[in-house]
């Protein structure tokens, strides 16, 4: 029981005892979202992954999502689902799908806000960044401050514009 003195039951009109409903209405309302959920990850895995990191990156303390994102990255590739890392070029603001594979969202890196994130993705436009001085000249950088362009290169979002990170 959920810790009341007496019983939990009720008395139905047709002088039934129905004890402890608490529980199963609990329990039958987690199995229909279980099964949900497994349904949409078997028969929608792509937009089962963009989804579910869209609101763990948005809902989890930034320690505990920088602990949670290589699982389900290493997950999505078990089922042959490839997540892209971030990029300047080619993410948008949250997890996105292009192609049939998901885009890591700029909102998702740690100490990049929506604020920087928007600003990036509409300076990109249309137009991709050719290089680092391009991105520095297109992007507001009150917006996009050093400790923001530090975290995007540590998460590797200048990586496909051929700069390599060391380690």
């Amino acid at each position: 029981d959920i810790g009341l003195e007496k019983y939990h039951n009720f008395l139905l009109e047709n002088g039934t005892i129905a004890s402890n409903c608490f529980n199963k209405a609990h329990c039958v309302s987690y199995s229909i979202l279980t099964y949900i959920t497994a349904y949409l990850k078997a028969n929608y895995p792509v937009e089962f992954f963009c989804s579910l990191m869209t609101v763990r990156s948005k809902t989890l303390q930034p320690k505990t999502w920088a602990q949670k994102a290589p699982e389900y990255i290493q997950e999505a590739r078990k089922l042959g689902i490839e997540i892209n890392p971030p990029s300047v070029n080619s993410s948008d603001l949250d997890f996105t799908i292009k192609d049939g594979e998901v885009y890591f969202g700029l909102n998702a890196i740690r100490d990049v806000g929506k604020t920087a994130a928007r600003c990036i993705v509409s300076a990109r436009g249309r137009k991709k960044f050719g290089d680092v001085f391009d991105f520095l000249d297109r992007v507001n950088l009150q917006k996009v401050t050093t400790k923001t362009f530090q975290s995007l290169i540590h998460a590797g979002a200048f990586d496909k514009l051929g700069y390599d990170r060391e380690d």
